[in-house]
């Protein structure tokens, strides 16, 4: 009688381990730099947001020859938005053309020009004291608060981990600039 012989093919019990274990450190080297990445994206889109928002005020206020407002707001994707005082930041923002230059939003006299709703729960923003409660600039381009007094300070931008961090400024001149806080 001949006896076929099968040779068995296939993966020992092992060779299967071994191979999750060399899958599971990869992965284990490869995931703080992979929430790194997230957080530093995170607050690079937030961080342009803002600037885009700020230039977008100033570039009006001196196209409007008038008074634009930039401020923190709760219920800014609302039908009528409204500043809030102290405000987060990251709750949203509106950007408005300010008729009547009080600092608050007026639905009948003011021109809303842009609405950024919430950033979610891992992007935080602090603004400095003198921006608080929003920034405004005139029609030559300055920042200032409601008296005319030419203002400077920044909001900084902040990954809920403190792993990633950027500071947006804002000269007296009314320029907008941003940098990598350490």
């Amino acid at each position: 009688m001949d006896s076929v012989t099968r040779r068995q093919s296939g993966f020992s019990m092992i060779e299967l381990f071994m191979v999750l274990a060399i899958a599971a450190i990869l992965l284990g080297l490869g995931l703080p730099s992979l929430r790194g990445m997230l957080a530093g994206s995170g607050v690079t889109a937030a961080t342009n947001e803002l600037v885009f928002s700020l230039q977008h005020a100033r570039s009006e206020a001196v196209k409007r020859a008038g008074f634009v407002r930039f401020c923190p707001s709760a219920n800014a994707l609302a039908e009528t938005p409204a500043c809030s005082d102290g405000g987060d930041y990251a709750d949203g923002w509106i950007v408005f053309a300010d008729a009547a230059g009080n600092g608050s939003f007026d639905s009948g006299a003011d021109t809303l020009l842009r609405q950024q709703g919430d950033l979610g729960g891992a992007i935080t923003m602090t603004a400095d004291a003198v921006f608080s409660n929003g920034v405004l600039f005139t029609g030559t381009g300055t920042s200032t608060n409601g008296a005319g007094v030419p203002l400077a300070g920044g909001v900084e931008v902040d990954y809920a981990s403190g792993e990633q961090k950027r500071k947006v400024k804002i000269a007296a001149n009314g320029r907008i600039d941003s940098e990598e806080v350490p």
